[in-house]
Parts: C-alpha cells; structure tokens; sequence
C-alpha cells in the first residue's frame, strides 16, 4: 500500500471534509472505528494510520494544532483481527521444491525457486 492508495480512500470518507484545524482525537478515533467497521482489515487501519499520523504531527510541528489526533496506541481502538501465518519447515519445503524439481510443467521453474 502507498500513499496513492491512502488518498484514494480518504476520497470517499466523510473524515476528509475536516480541516485539519477541526480535527480532534475523538475524530481521529471515531474514523478508525468507523473504517475497521465497514469491512476494512486492521493492516489497513494500521497503514491509513500510518499515513496520517505523521501529516498530523507536522500540523502540531507547525502550531496549526495543539495536539495529536492520530497520537493514541491503536491497540485500544481497533480490533487486530490478524492472522497469523505459520512458515512451512525444512522438510515441507524439501518435498516441495523436490516436487516442482520432479513435475513435467514446473521443473522450468525449478532453478527460478
């Protein structure tokens, strides 16, 4: 995800009609509860955070705002709804490059892998 795909999204959220001068912490909360709400995983919450956080942090650097909207943990906002992906161990990835060595269509991938 880029910042391209950030401002795409806040294209279409209500949260981008704010100044950023109006723009408070229970705002900044409510939109991130708001977003995970309407289907949004919590990576994504995470990177939209992400973009916004620092934009925001610059407007306090430069006395447009007292304080941070986006500077609370997320962890207490957001369910992180992740899943955790298990690696697959030395013998599943023996037999696996084993089989794509072996197969008549993948073997010309063999040296790719």
């Amino acid at each position: 995800m880029n910042y391209k795909f950030v401002q795409n999204i806040l294209k279409s959220e209500t949260f981008n009609d704010k100044k950023i001068s109006q723009v408070k912490t229970s705002d900044a909360k409510r939109f991130l509860i708001k977003f995970q709400q309407d289907g949004r995983y919590y990576s994504t919450v995470k990177t939209v955070r992400g973009v916004l956080r620092p934009a925001f942090q610059m407007a306090v650097d430069d006395d447009v705002l007292m304080k941070k909207p986006f500077g609370f943990g997320l962890a207490g906002v957001v369910v992180n709804d992740s899943v955790t992906r298990e690696t697959i161990t030395k013998d599943q990835m023996r037999k696996f490059l084993k089989f794509i060595h072996d197969d008549n269509v993948y073997c010309k991938y063999y040296e790719e892998v």
